[in-house]
């Protein structure tokens, strides 16, 4: 599961960055994410590969436990956030 977008890194923009949930740390129903910027490439073959991890940050949720599983919940808030408005699913 990733999503797919544009991206920004040092004023240089970054066509197709594969963003991906890195990890979570939390406590009670307070739970903060990482996320990763990566950059891609198509092979031969027209698959993509997923190359070198080009920036990250953090974001902060409450997990709803009656809700999907706290992945799709993460990506669900990076969708909501104004840097990822447009993204796709990969």
């Amino acid at each position: 599961m990733a999503l797919g977008k544009q991206v920004e890194f040092k004023g240089i923009l970054i066509n197709d960055a594969y963003i991906k949930v890195m990890g979570f740390q939390g406590e009670g129903d307070k739970v903060t994410f990482s996320v990763g910027h990566f950059s891609t490439s198509i092979n031969e073959n027209s698959e993509i590969i997923v190359g070198e991890l080009i920036d990250s940050n953090q974001f902060t949720m409450i997990h709803n436990t009656e809700g999907d599983n706290l992945l799709k919940q993460a990506y669900a808030k990076l969708k909501e956030s104004p840097q990822y408005i447009g993204a796709v699913d990969c």
